[in-house]
């Protein structure tokens, strides 16, 4: 409160003694507190004080998930996402000293693996693998006449640094990218026939 003559402020409880004053109320906004939840990922965030009426931008995103990107902030654990990574807010809350969590949302990270015959025949899937996890390549269902597949290189004339079926991890990183492994054939051996 402020008293009119002088402009002296006045706290609630205090006596005042002269009738003539005319009292002004004297408001302040509210602040609240935004924490953030890393929600299966793994990292630490401080929280951030927000002032009502006053936009400003969320911090930026600490955590990490492995096989997972990072797409914003839900209001809750299983909720979709509500703000972007950065993105000014204002007023989440209307009491002073409120808090609220916001909840880091995550997507799974892949990319895909399309198999070359590299010159054999037949017909194979491309393959979805997340980034981050360990995965086997799908089995070649490629043929090639006089030929053996001996597995998979990432050039058409390269050799093969794959198995059949091997236990890869992040051919790349680039999340929603393309990998190409060729078909490694080695020729038949010749079998010479036996004169009796």
């Amino acid at each position: 409160w402020t008293s009119l003559v002088g402009g002296e402020l006045v706290t609630e409880g205090t006596k005042v003694t002269r009738e003539d004053n005319e009292l002004y109320a004297h408001w302040e906004p509210i602040r609240y507190t935004i924490h953030f939840d890393a929600n299966g990922g793994s990292g630490n965030m401080s929280g951030q004080v927000n002032t009502y009426n006053v936009a400003r931008a969320l911090l930026a995103n600490e955590f990490e998930r492995v096989g997972y990107s990072f797409t914003g902030w839900a209001k809750s654990s299983d909720g979709d996402v509500v703000f972007a990574d950065k993105e000014e807010v204002v007023n989440l809350r209307e009491q002073d000293g409120d808090a609220i969590t916001l909840y880091a949302v995550w997507n799974v990270a892949v990319y895909a693996i399309r198999f070359d015959g590299n010159g054999g025949t037949g017909l194979m899937d491309s393959q979805t693998m997340q980034i981050g996890v360990d995965q086997a390549l799908s089995l070649c269902a490629f043929s090639y006449d006089g030929y053996v597949f001996v597995g998979w290189g990432t050039a058409y004339d390269g050799e093969a640094v794959y198995g059949d079926g091997a236990v890869v991890r992040d051919l790349t990183k680039v999340r929603n990218s393309t990998v190409t492994l060729y078909a490694i054939w080695e020729a038949e051996a010749v079998q010479n026939p036996v004169i009796t």
